[in-house]
Formats: C-alpha cells, structure tokens, sequence
C-alpha cells in the first residue's frame, strides 16, 4: 500500500485508493486480534496502537474531499471516527504507564517510591485491557464492523476527475489556525488537545501530499510531527491528572497524587511552551493562501512533462538512499580528477527510463530505471563497441554533456555536475542521504544556489530534450 498520493492520479482517485487500503489494513490486524493470533503482551498493545494509526490515516485523507462526496463523505468519516473510538481505552491505558513512567525518571529520588501506587495502578489498568482483548471483547468486533460499514460507503464515492482536495485542505488549516488562537489566550487541557487533533489531521493531510514537492513539503510536516509528538505528551499527562484526582485513593492517596500532579504540570508548561512556539511557524499563513500553495504544487506536479519518473528525496522508509540537488552560486575549488561524461537518452517513457552513460570506450553503460525511482537504478549493463555504435545513433537529440566532480561539503560527499554544449553555464550539485532525517538536516553550504530537487525541469531527460528555457529556471 502506497502511503502518499500520486500527483499523476486524479486527486479522489487516488483519495479513495488510499482509504481502502487503510481500512482494509485496519480490519486485517483487528480479525487477528479477534481470532486470537497475537498473545504477547506488547504485541497486542501495538496491534491495537496500528489499528488506530490505520483508521486516522483513513480519516485524514477522506477530510481532503468530505465535503466534496457529500453525505456519504461525512458518513464516512463519521464511522470511522466510531471505529476509532471504540479501540480508544485500550490505546489510553497503555499511553498512561508509558507516560507516567517517562515523568516518574525525571523525579527526586524521595518521590520514587511515593509514586509506586501510581506506577502499579496503571499497570493493573493496562494489564485488565490486555486481559479484555484475550478474551471475547465485543469493541473489537464493534470496531471491524463500522470499518466495513465505511469501506461500503467508500466503493460508492462518486469519483469525478475535476474534484479538487483544495476546499478541504484550506478548512483543516483554518481550524488548527484558530484552535491556535483559542490554545495562546488560554492554554487549557481541553484547548490544547483541541489543537492537537487539528494539527494531526493537518499532518495527516500533508504527508499525502508530500510527493507534489517534497523539499517543501518536507519541513511542515517535520513541524506538524513534532507539535504533535509534544501535544500528545501534553494529553497524555492531562487524562493521567484528570483519572488521579477522581480516585486519588487508588493511586496510592492524595499525598503522591498531588505530587505527580506538580511534577506534571511543570512538564506540561515545557512542552506547550515549545509546541506554542512551533505551531505559531505552521500556521503563519491565511488557510486560503495555504491552500492555494499546495495546490499549486500539486497541479504543477501533475501537470509537469516528466511526471511519469519524478524524483521523490523524501518518500519511502527511512532507512533508502535520498537525494537532494541544488543549483550553484559559486564554483568551489575543482579538484584535478574529473569524469567527462555524455548521456544520451533512449527510452523516456513508462514504465521505465533508459539511457547510455559514455564515460568513455572502457566506460560506456545501459542503465534502464522503474519511472518510479529514477534514482534507484534496476539495471546497469556494460556495452562493448558494437552494441554501443548500435544504440547511441538512437539518442540522437536527447543528449547532455557535462563534468562530474566529486567534492566535500558540510561533511557529506557530493558530486558537481559542469554541463556545457547547449548547457553551457548550468552547474548542479547532487548531494545523496541514508535516510530522510539525514537529508532533512543537511545544512547546505553558502556556494550552494536554489534548491532544485523538486523542480523536474532540471532532471537530466528533459534537460536533454527541452533544454533551457532561458539560462536559469525562475
């Protein structure tokens, strides 16, 4: 299941695509819990932590087009937020021990064994909801029902191929805009939870659409994490508070009760101090302006000549290759060893890219590459002379000549491209990452120029066959 929306598909396409695939996903790991095939512990409480994970990744892409569906998106949303629900004291058990236990590291040494009520309360909690599920817990079955009930709902969507997710994007924005508003004046537990669950369904949103460009993309949605990671701490620690005052005596009595209940609220002027201060970035724009950027990004996606094989730096899991490429302010000192290379492009169409790499008689390589991951090459075949003389004459037109220099910079390897012939003047740096935290973290030193990893003009094939429009891209 892909986990972000492909620019290339209609917008509710792709929308319902991926609702089904979370519902389906949702309703497989409840039918396991079910039937009982999982019976650790752990691995229960992180079955039902998916389950949920699954059902609002759902939600928020169906609030990109509610609106737009109608009753039946409404419908829709409103069965899966009850399928949500229905799994929500097993997920607070288990996030009240987690929680309790993180502030319990932070104590005085002479509160530790004061706070152990507390501590064997929570655990008794989480341990009963685990022993509910072993057993026949009718919210399971209650929760799979309303799923299906939604996926029935979802098959019958209307999908018309001029629906726009604008309209829903710009009301989810709004409202986290003016929950931050209400959250700065007061900041009470019922008013931050409130802008938590507009921030995560803001989150939600934008990693749908992180594909449409994700250099840009990429740090809202690192923002809208982290605001949410802090607010949820922040929540969890209100419900800990709220279920310790309204039976102190089952954590041990009043005594560790209103101790917990200092150390809590010091931890939570931390955390919306910070989450404030973040979330005012987020929100900064009018949601009509928001949205109109992502959109615009979108349709700038969808509609470029080479999105059958766009580059996505940050899509994926963590652990694959990435990629970020910038134009050149300055030319660094050169080092002496080069390799002068021409490219010469065969195939540009889907499914796949191909081209011949001529570094040279005893360099000259096939590459062919998935349009999905021009980036990670699937093949790479070595031609002699008479099935290079063979092929080259058919990249007649679609070439490029440039330079490769490989060079240092803020601690990561890096290669410059020096394009010249037609391309005389273009200089490109390519800079590849381990993971999407490296890569988010690089700190591009000052002869860098423009970020260019989400502006396909610059991908090697349309360079080779649309050129320069004028010598750089605005």
């Amino acid at each position: 299941m892909r986990d972000k929306l492909d620019p290339s598909v209609a917008p509710a396409a792709e929308v319902q695509r991926h609702v089904i695939g979370r519902i389906d996903a949702a309703v497989s790991q409840l039918d396991r819990l079910i039937d009982h095939r999982v019976h650790e512990a752990q691995a229960i409480a992180q079955s039902v932590h998916e389950i949920r994970k699954h059902i609002k990744a759902a939600r928020g892409a169906t609030a990109l087009l509610r609106n737009e569906f109608g009753k039946n998106g409404i419908k829709t949303d409103t069965a899966l937020r009850d399928a949500a629900r229905r799994l929500s004291t097993m997920r607070d058990a288990h996030a009240m021990l987690e929680t309790f236990d993180e502030l319990r590291s932070g104590a005085h040494d002479d509160d530790q064994s004061a706070f152990s009520g507390v501590h064997d309360r929570l655990l008794a909690q989480a341990d009963a909801e685990i022993a509910t599920i072993r057993g026949n817990d009718e919210r399971l079955r209650e929760s799979a029902a309303l799923l299906s009930k939604a996926r029935r709902r979802v098959v019958r969507w209307t999908i018309d191929d001029d629906i726009s997710f604008g309209r829903g994007l710009e009301r989810v924005y709004r409202q986290g805009r003016r929950r931050l508003a209400k959250a700065q004046q007061s900041p009470s537990d019922s008013r931050m939870h409130e802008l938590r669950k507009a921030v995560k369904a803001l989150l939600r949103q934008t990693e749908l659409l992180e594909e449409a460009a994700p250099s840009m993309m990429s740090p809202i949605i690192a923002h809208l994490d982290l605001v949410g990671d802090l607010l949820g701490t922040d929540h969890d620690l209100a419900v800990l508070m709220s279920q310790m005052h309204e039976a102190p005596g089952t954590f041990g009595g009043k005594k560790p009760v209103k101790r917990a209940t200092r150390l809590a609220r010091v931890r939570q002027n931390e955390l919306r101090t910070r989450a404030l201060l973040v979330a005012e970035t987020v929100y900064a724009e009018k949601p009509a302006a928001f949205a109109d950027r992502i959109e615009a990004y979108w349709r700038a996606a969808a509609e470029s000549p080479s999105a059958a094989m766009r580059s996505t730096p940050y899509a994926g899991d963590a652990d694959s290759p990435r990629q970020r490429r910038f134009l050149v302010n300055d030319v660094p000192p050169l080092p002496p060893r080069c390799s002068k290379v021409v490219i010469g492009h065969l195939a540009i169409d889907r499914p796949v890219t191909v081209w011949i790499e001529d570094a040279g008689p005893e360099n000259r390589m096939l590459i062919v590459a998935p349009h999905t991951d021009p980036l990670g090459h699937d093949l790479k075949v070595r031609l002699d002379d008479d099935a290079f003389d063979a092929a080259w004459p058919s990249s007649s037109g679609r070439r490029v000549h440039k330079t490769r220099y490989v060079l240092e910079a803020s601690g990561h390897v890096v290669q410059l491209c020096v394009f010249s012939k037609e391309l005389q003047g273009l200089m490109v740096v390519t800079a590849n990452f381990e993971s999407v935290d490296a890569a988010r973290s690089f700190e591009p030193p000052d002869w860098f120029g423009r970020e260019i990893s989400d502006d396909r003009r610059y991908l090697d094939v349309l360079l080779a066959t649309e050129g320069l429009a004028n010598e750089f891209f605005d």
